[in-house]
This record gives structure tokens, sequence and C-alpha cells, in this order.
């Protein structure tokens, strides 16, 4: 029991300096490369003249904003939301799949380059945010691997013919280690 407590103490302080310095860290650097991105998007806006190039840039726009406002919320339970919430709203979901289609059929080379690094930065703020579960899902996921391995030894040990069955189950007496 006292292991067990142990290793939760563990748990809770990798989380927690995960949490508070290592993630809040991570997640500086991409706000930077996001304004970075903002500038690169008003520079595009600036000199594109094509109205579909227009759109594309202002729904880019909208999309690094969202990210610098939620980038510290941007998580499993967020987007778990978010898909529960368009399957819901059919007419959120068309005007979501409008905008991506926008996006990812843009002929201009510059607003697809930026489009991809966008998506990429989302994917990390994703990943970063969602680190702290990490903790609690890798041993978990762990002891089900586990749990699965023992089921099939034990299946294979069943199906032994029962002389190779007696020899390893045979008590030989106490172990001793060799000298």
């Amino acid at each position: 029991m006292s292991y067990a407590i142990l290793i939760f103490v563990f748990f809770a302080m990798a989380h927690f300096i995960y949490e508070s310095i290592v993630a809040p860290s991570l997640r500086a650097r991409l706000r930077y490369e996001l304004i970075v991105l903002k500038k690169e998007i008003e520079r595009l806006k600036s000199v594109r003249g094509v109205q579909e190039d227009k759109k594309a840039i202002q729904y880019l726009r909208d999309g690094v904003n969202n990210l610098v406002r939620t980038i510290n919320s941007y998580e499993i339970v967020a987007v778990a939301q978010a898909i529960t919430d368009l399957h819901k709203d059919k007419k959120l979901k068309a005007h979501l799949e409008e905008r991506v289609k926008t996006l990812d059929g843009c002929q201009s080379e510059e607003i697809q380059a930026v489009w991809k690094r966008t998506v990429s930065l989302a994917e990390n703020i994703f990943r970063i945010n969602s680190g702290g579960w990490f903790f609690y899902v890798v041993p978990l996921a762990l002891s089900v691997l586990c749990l699965k391995q023992a089921h099939r030894a034990t299946k294979a040990l069943l199906s032994l013919p029962s002389p190779y069955l007696e020899k390893i189950s045979a008590d030989t007496g106490p172990m001793t280690l060799p000298v």
C-alpha cells in the first residue's frame, strides 16, 4: 500500500512540474510562432489581390487569432466538446467544412504554407496541453497491455499437454542460488 501511495505522489509531482513549468514554457514559444504567423498573414493580406485569396486569408487570420486566444485551453476535453457540438449543429458543421475546403483548395502556395504551419502549430498546442494526461494514460495502457499478455500466457498454459504442465508446476523444493 505504501508503494502505491509513493507512486501516486510521484505521478502528482511529475504532473505538477509538467503543467506548471514545462507546458507554459512550450506554450510561450508556440505563442511567439503564432504571432509571427499573424504578421505573415497581414503581409499576405496587403500583397494578395484575388478575392478567393482574401477569403482564405480572413479564415487563416481568424484561425490564428482563435489559437492565440485559446492556447491554454486547447486540449482533449475542449476538442471532444467541439466535436460533440459539431455533430449536434449541422449549420456550424457546414460552415466549418466550407472554411476548411476554402483553405485546402486555395491556389496560393504562400497561403497553403501558412495554413500548413498553422495546422502544425495547432497540433503541437494540442499535444502540449494534453501532455498532463500522459502521466495517467501511459501507466494505464501499460497495465492493460500486461493484462493482455497475462491472458495470452494463461491460455497457452491451459492448452499445454499434461506432462509439460506437470514439469512446469512440479514442486522441486525450496529454491537455492548457485554458489
